[in-house]
């Protein structure tokens, strides 16, 4: 190529080195985007901490609190799959492993729409879990199996709507919470 004084640039026009910097800026943003969502969404849950008296419970909104009754629940019934797996014969639970894998994802969309919606306060997140995880402990088998059901339809309701980046993310922290169950 020759530029308007006639001289040639090493085989690269200067459109094509503006194309080729433009293309680098947006690489190294949706990195550091995705960088930024890993790194949030890989911290430890918010269930993880000890709860301090301060985390007490204050008011929650009913939509955040529904949310959090589903995470409960489904971490209950992940449990509880878990533990049947440990208790198969190798390759005998493949399809317990898949729907434990769904019961992840599903809980872990939950909590990064909860990030997203701005609840970001870990020790009050902890302590509204623990309240709800204590009304799941005490349902009756029914009561809690047709909750578990609800939670799991709307949570994969929830997933389909998100975007493939945020579904790889949700994939990728129930994977890891999936071998942290198993001991894998």
């Amino acid at each position: 190529m020759r530029v308007a004084s006639g001289r040639k640039l090493n085989g690269v026009s200067g459109v094509n080195r503006v194309n080729g910097a433009l293309r680098l800026a947006v690489a190294v943003a949706v990195l550091v985007l995705v960088l930024v969502l890993v790194l949030t969404w890989t911290a430890p849950p918010a269930w993880a901490a000890e709860p301090t008296p301060a985390a007490a419970p204050t008011a929650l909104s009913t939509k955040s609190w529904a949310r959090t009754q589903c995470v409960a629940a489904l971490e209950l019934q992940a449990e509880d799959i878990a533990a049947r797996i440990k208790a198969e014969q190798a390759g005998a639970e493949l399809h317990l492993r898949d729907r434990l894998r769904d019961v992840l994802r599903i809980g872990a969309a939950y909590i990064g729409q909860a990030y997203l919606d701005g609840e970001r306060d870990e020790q009050k997140s902890k302590a509204w879990l623990d309240k709800a995880r204590q009304e799941q402990e005490k349902l009756p088998a029914a009561e809690l199996a047709a909750r578990q059901d609800h939670c799991t339809a709307q949570g994969a309701k929830l997933l389909a709507d998100t975007n493939p980046l945020s579904r790889a993310i949700v994939s990728r922290l129930a994977e890891k919470r999936m071998k942290k169950m198993l001991g894998s």
